[in-house]
């Protein structure tokens, strides 16, 4: 796989990349927003949330993880999402960065996320939590009782 810039200083990578300390340098991440929570990026500051395929996002994920991602790349520094192939979890995430920080369309997000990485397929079940958060659709996207591992943080130096 390769780190593929969304924007100028966000990318979408796979759980490769991520444990790349070589590709890492080379594409000049600064920091890495992890979805799985087995593993860790070298040399790298890195901060892992829990995003399960095929399952819907909880609001309280979106909102994390947008304010992960702006948080750096508001103090200049160049962000690395990445998830097992980077295809479907780490685009999803990237997609609610562009809707709600560049003011995107969920057309528009959709078109520079294919073009930039055309491989990325998000989910149709992450598709669906993003859509209804950001233009308003119901939905019960908070995470279930008992559910609350899969809004688990960790943060790696």
């Amino acid at each position: 796989m390769a780190i593929d810039f969304i924007t100028d200083q966000v990318a979408v990578g796979a759980r490769e990349d991520a444990l790349s300390a070589d590709a890492l340098a080379e594409a000049g991440i600064d920091f890495v927003l992890s979805l799985v929570l087995d593993m860790e990026t070298p040399g790298v500051r890195q901060v892992r949330l829990e995003v399960r395929d095929r399952e819907p996002l909880s609001t309280w994920t979106m909102a994390r993880a947008v304010e992960l991602i702006a948080a750096e790349v508001d103090a200049g520094r160049r962000v690395l999402v990445h998830c097992h192939m980077g295809l479907s979890r780490s685009p999803a995430i990237v997609l609610c960065y562009l809707r709600e920080r560049c003011g995107m369309t969920m057309r528009d997000a959709l078109r520079a996320l294919k073009q930039a990485r055309p491989q990325s397929m998000p989910h149709p079940a992450l598709l669906a939590s993003i859509i209804g958060y950001y233009d308003g659709a119901p939905s019960d996207l908070q995470p279930a009782p008992g559910r609350a591992a899969s809004a688990r943080e960790g943060m790696a130096p």
